[in-house]
């Protein structure tokens, strides 16, 4: 007989319930999942890696049951696993030296392709767009791959971010702005 083996006591019963987590909110992590997804497609452009980081963000966040069972309501929860997803992303951009954090523009389906010049000019405008967005300093990268894909508001941002969503706002606004011009001064360029 394997004395290793134990069956658990009631001291071990104890113990688990007080450090366990109840499954339902096990069940609204994973309710974040698209959330998370599209976080991680934005910070790291690539939508295999972001499969791979989304699903990283979540074994971290299971492993963090003592973090996760402190968390009082589903928004503190949201803003938590949106944390963990933005080092998580902040972390594989580290090791793999990348520094731009947002490129995805959604592409046109093929059903909905038109003739060959309007897929031109449609490409055209995503590569204005990626350039643009590849000259934005980090901080509104950040804050708008959070409020653009990861749907978030201000006040969510503001919170992830330690920043006041008065700040937010106006970071949102300079960085749309630069976007903005800067598409606009590379199409006339080209013209």
């Amino acid at each position: 007989m394997d004395l290793s083996k134990r069956l658990p006591d009631e001291a071990d019963s104890q113990a688990m319930k007080k450090d366990s987590v109840p499954v339902a909110r096990w069940q609204q992590l994973l309710d974040h999942k698209e959330l998370v997804f599209r976080i991680c497609l934005g910070m790291c452009r690539n939508s295999d890696d972001a499969g791979d980081l989304t699903q990283e963000t979540f074994c971290k966040a299971f492993s963090r049951h003592e973090a996760l069972a402190k968390l009082t309501d589903d928004e503190h929860l949201k803003l938590w696993l949106c944390k963990v997803a933005r080092t998580t992303c902040l972390d594989h951009l580290r090791k793999t030296k990348l520094r731009t954090f947002f490129s995805f523009v959604p592409e046109e389906s093929t059903s909905e392709a038109k003739d060959p010049e309007a897929l031109m000019l449609h490409a055209e405008r995503i590569s204005l767009f990626r350039a643009a967005l590849s000259k934005l300093p980090r901080r509104q990268h950040e804050a708008l791959v959070l409020r653009e894909y990861g749907q978030l508001s201000y006040q969510e941002i503001s919170a992830l971010l330690g920043i006041k969503e008065g700040t937010i706002m106006s970071i949102l606004l300079r960085a749309r702005r630069k976007v903005h011009a800067s598409v606009q001064e590379a199409f006339h360029e080209k013209q």
